[in-house]
């Protein structure tokens, strides 16, 4: 193959095309539910993108968002959802 491109598959010679995509603010997150998996796992992750920012928790028991939010020190808002 003497880069030809088949489909959307790359083959060799062509130059490829780079995005650049330049951000200035943070992606602002809230998240809805404070299940273990969000408590854990993604809302850490999310705290520890450097372009992301928790800033909102949601849940139907507000006790378990107020310690959510104490617990990962990271939220403007907390609200209850029905």
């Amino acid at each position: 193959m003497n880069g030809v491109r088949i489909g959307r598959r790359w083959t060799g010679n062509e130059p490829r095309r780079t995005l650049l995509v330049v951000m200035n603010k943070k992606v602002e997150w809230g998240v809805l539910g404070v299940a273990d998996i969000a408590v854990k796992r993604v809302i850490p992750a999310m705290q520890h993108g450097e372009w992301s920012q928790v800033v909102a928790i949601a849940s139907r028991d507000l006790k378990k968002a107020q310690q959510a939010a104490e617990q990962l020190r990271a939220c403007k808002k907390i609200s209850i959802t029905s």
